[in-house]
């Protein structure tokens, strides 16, 4: 969820790696996650989306 957060906050997938720890694309695949769990498409401009957490 620290991921998704980040993301929230404007934080490009290279910094929230960096970060975290994590390899660029390892945050890629828990975007992917996320966002097939809540049955969205691609990100596509951002906007913000209030998450049932």
């Amino acid at each position: 969820m620290e991921v998704i957060k980040l993301l929230a906050d404007g934080l490009e997938t290279a910094a929230i790696a960096q970060r975290l720890n994590y390899s660029e694309r390892t945050i890629k695949n828990i975007i992917y996650g996320a966002m097939s769990r809540l049955q969205l498409r691609k990100p596509g401009p951002r906007r913000r989306v209030r998450l049932p957490i």
